[in-house]
């Protein structure tokens, strides 16, 4: 960072050494380049200076220097080699030849660059400038200060003069200006593209600032991109010098005041040195200057601002224009004066083609504003157009077909669905399964007590025991009876025995009819699924049922699925009507069995409510044969439709799904409008 200071404090001492010899006019133009090289070789950024001229006789001859003393010996001679000369003979033949290592007469290692010197009026100059290898390291920079040496070199000895009439520096917002400048501000306003204007402001303003490049860029979000570039038809963004150009002028949309670069980078902040060293090493400009262009402000906020004697406030940064010089540091006075008149008029122009460009679909806006411009005035025309627009609009809906569907809501379940009800009055005494548990074909649920149906087992079982001890007494007295040779007790006692025998009989088989009774009230698993019912402990355990109610639901998730879609009922006909429509049969009645034929099955599309991006198809494949009550639809008819339950996102029981079911083609204004149709013939027209 020190050298860096000391690199730059030397570039400004030579920016004041060449304006003093430049103010130097009575001497001649080889003195005052003695004076510029002497001031500028101080032996530590510059060693030596050499300035070559050619004889009369066409020899190099040296016609002046600086610090030669350094690399000669005692008695003036330098180390002048064979290929020494080669360089400066290439530099004036119009070369640039390139940097080179060099050793003095004494020894000393140096970096040479030889460069030829553009005065006026011409005379064939070459400048040698000699650097030590540590300064030379940073080599963007030496290219830089050597451009800069010979820029300054080039003004302290050239001798223009000025022409007759000229306008001087004060003079440069002249009559002739202004005529242009009225011109140029015309060529804006003709046109609201960004890039015509942009064009403009590059190439008019290019010769009126009297630059040697002028380009414009604008602000598109967080990024700058080169819009105009004066000279240049099309501008190829990749390349390196626009690349570097838009990351220079998007550090000052950005920062948001001027920036003007005059050789030197002292001074300017590390986020923007970096942009503006890579653009200077592509450009090689000697003087860059960048100025933000802003939005234009509503009439009524600079109204207000000047009303309330407030600053009026600046506009968001939309853009930059970009400045620049090759041969000198300072900007030219035309620059300088005529920058600020330019930026106002830019800035406006490229502010109203920003904003008219930002409508969104503009070409078609702009083709329709001009043919209803066209009707303008022409009363039978805009009649005769509105009834063609109309009957166009009537073909197009009654004859353009369009895929007709019936939308209905519904939800998604497994096919195989079982609903277990209580077998008896009862209470619920045990609960073995929670809601969304995985349970096998016969395994228990939950278990139901009766005490009406223990009573009568009980009952049961008493008789049974009361008729069977009275058969054994029967059978004790009528074998006494036998033995006293009593035949006619012997035949009652054996009748009421037969009789005992059969309500004891009549007894088990109630006693048995119990406990299947009572087994039943173990409620078990039919299949192989998972517990449906939610909050099943909470809702059942303690609670008495009556026979018939119902206690939980088994699906079978890891069978097919379907849907079961709630169809309005006034819709029914549409799909009736395709399914009568494929089949070739006619539609079936309300009476017949719901499921389809295979050609009857239309197609459906549906997506669940958790996952709305993702569409499915399906198939339908039966059709309710009643209607039903449904709080949102009013009177409905339920239909299943047959999908794939790998479709299903996480297989949700009841996932709620939104479908719509494919009724074949109708014209596309029945499609739009069918729904009023169909009401006002429902309500006014029947």
């Amino acid at each position: 960072m020190a050298e860096a200071n000391r690199f730059g404090e030397w570039l400004a001492r030579a920016r004041q050494i060449g304006d003093q010899t430049r103010a130097a006019a009575q001497q001649p133009p080889i003195q005052r380049a003695n004076l510029f090289l002497e001031g500028i070789a101080d032996g530590q950024i510059l060693t030596a200076a050499l300035l070559w001229t050619v004889s009369s006789e066409q020899r190099i001859t040296p016609a002046s220097g600086g610090g030669v003393s350094r690399i000669s010996t005692s008695d003036g001679a330098l180390n002048l080699d064979p290929t020494h000369l080669d360089a400066v003979r290439a530099a004036f033949g119009g070369q640039k030849p390139p940097l080179g290592a060099w050793k003095s007469a004494g020894g000393i290692s140096l970096v040479r660059i030889v460069r030829s010197v553009i005065v006026q009026p011409p005379i064939p100059l070459v400048v040698e400038l000699f650097f030590p290898p540590e300064i030379a390291r940073d080599r963007s920079a030496i290219e830089l200060a050597t451009d800069e040496v010979v820029a300054l070199l080039s003004r302290s000895i050239s001798t223009k003069p000025v022409a007759a009439g000229a306008p001087t520096a004060a003079d440069t917002l002249n009559s002739d200006f202004w005529k242009r400048m009225d011109q140029f501000g015309l060529a804006l306003q003709r046109s609201l593209s960004i890039a015509d204007v942009a064009m403009v402001a590059a190439n008019d303003g290019r010769v009126l600032l009297e630059c040697d490049r002028v380009s414009i860029a604008m602000k598109h979000g967080p990024r700058a991109r080169i819009a105009a570039c004066s000279g240049q038809e099309s501008i190829q963004q990749r390349a390196n010098l626009i690349h570097q150009m838009s990351r220079l002028a998007n550090a000052v949309c950005e920062l948001g005041e001027p920036v003007v670069y005059r050789g030197t980078q002292e001074g300017f902040p590390a986020s923007f040195a970096e942009p503006l060293a890579k653009y200077l090493e592509e450009s090689r400009s000697r003087m860059v200057g960048l100025y933000p262009l802003r939005e234009n402000l509503p009439h009524h906020q600079v109204e207000q601002d000047l009303a309330d004697q407030k600053r009026i406030s600046a506009g968001a940064v939309i853009g930059c224009l970009i400045v620049e010089q090759s041969t000198e540091s300072d900007p030219q006075p035309a620059v300088i004066q005529r920058v600020p008149l330019l930026i106002d008029h830019v800035s406006a122009a490229l502010s109203n083609a920003r904003h008219q460009e930002s409508i969104f679909l503009l070409p078609l806006w702009r083709t329709i504003g001009r043919t209803l411009g066209w009707f303008r005035g022409r009363r039978l025309a805009i009649t005769l157009g509105i009834l063609a627009a109309m009957g166009l609009l009537i073909g197009v809906l009654a004859t353009v077909p369009w895929e007709y569907r019936v939308e209905a809501s519904g939800r998604a379940m497994p096919v195989e669905q079982h609903d277990l009800f209580a077998p008896w009055d009862g209470v619920v005494v045990q609960v073995l399964v929670e809601n969304g548990q995985t349970v096998k074909q016969g395994q228990e649920l939950l278990t139901i007590r009766s005490d009406d149906l223990d009573t009568e087992l009980l009952a049961a079982e008493n008789a049974r025991d009361e008729r069977t001890q009275r058969i054994a007494a029967l059978i004790q007295q009528s074998r006494v009876a036998e033995r006293n040779n009593q035949k006619e007790e012997s035949l009652r006692l054996t009748s009421e025995m037969r009789t005992a025998e059969i309500e004891r009989a009549g007894a088990e088989l109630q006693i048995k009819k119990y406990q299947e009774r009572k087994a039943a009230l173990q409620v078990r698993s039919p299949i192989n699924g998972v517990v449906a019912s939610f909050q099943v402990t909470q809702n059942l355990l303690d609670r008495p049922v009556r026979r018939g109610d119902r206690l939980i639901e088994v699906m079978n998730v890891d069978g097919p699925w379907r849907l079961e879609l709630d169809v309005p009922e006034y819709r029914m006909g549409h799909l009736l009507h395709r399914i009568a429509s494929v089949t070739g049969q006619p539609a079936p009645s309300p009476h017949e069995p719901r499921h389809l034929p295979t050609s009857g099955q239309l197609t459906v599309d549906y997506i669940a409510a958790t996952a709305a991006s993702q569409k499915h198809q399906g198939q339908l494949i039966e059709v309710g044969t009643r209607s039903n009550e449904s709080q949102e639809e009013g009177t409905v008819v339920e239909c299943h439709v047959r999908i794939n339950p790998d479709d299903l996102p996480g297989r949700r029981i009841g996932a709620e799904v939104t479908a719509k079911i494919h009724c074949g083609e109708q014209s596309l204004g029945y499609v739009l409008f069918g729904d009023v149709v169909e009401f006002i013939q429902r309500k006014v027209w029947w």
